[in-house]
């Protein structure tokens, strides 16, 4: 994922899915997904410009990062939320969630946004903690 694709992501000019990263396979697996490529499409950041317009490119070239190295629990079974704070980040964190598609083929973020690092703290205690928060 680059700044160019999200830049024409957010203008509308992309119709496929960009890629965003992979994601480790015992986490595609956790989901029973065939694929572990996590891909961003047009339709959700549609919507995440409605819900969370404070939300800009900068920020959604943090989701590789999110992903890759923030806390990961199961969801839903087809869901997986990330949650991610470092003091990189400034005074709050992320939470992204992805999702697996009915036919197992894909993985899409369908959600991401600003969340306070004491919301982040209160999820480390929950259960189906899939990957510990590195940082």
């Amino acid at each position: 994922m680059n700044e160019q694709d999200l830049l024409e992501l957010f203008e509308d000019r992309f119709v496929e899915p960009i890629f965003v990263c992979h994601i480790e396979r015992p986490l595609a697996d956790v989901l029973g997904s065939l694929t572990n490529t996590v891909v961003l499409s047009a339709s959700t950041i549609e919507k995440q410009q409605q819900e969370h317009p404070e939300l800009g490119i900068d920020e959604y070239l943090r989701l590789p990062t999110i992903l890759s190295s923030g806390l990961a629990y199961q969801h839903q079974l087809t869901r997986i939320r990330f949650v991610y704070h470092s003091s990189k980040a400034g005074h709050h964190g992320y939470q992204a969630v992805i999702k697996r598609t009915e036919d197992r083929r894909e993985l899409f973020v369908i959600s991401f946004h600003r969340m306070r690092p004491r919301k982040i703290m209160a999820l480390a205690g929950r259960p189906l903690i899939i990957r510990q928060l590195y940082s």
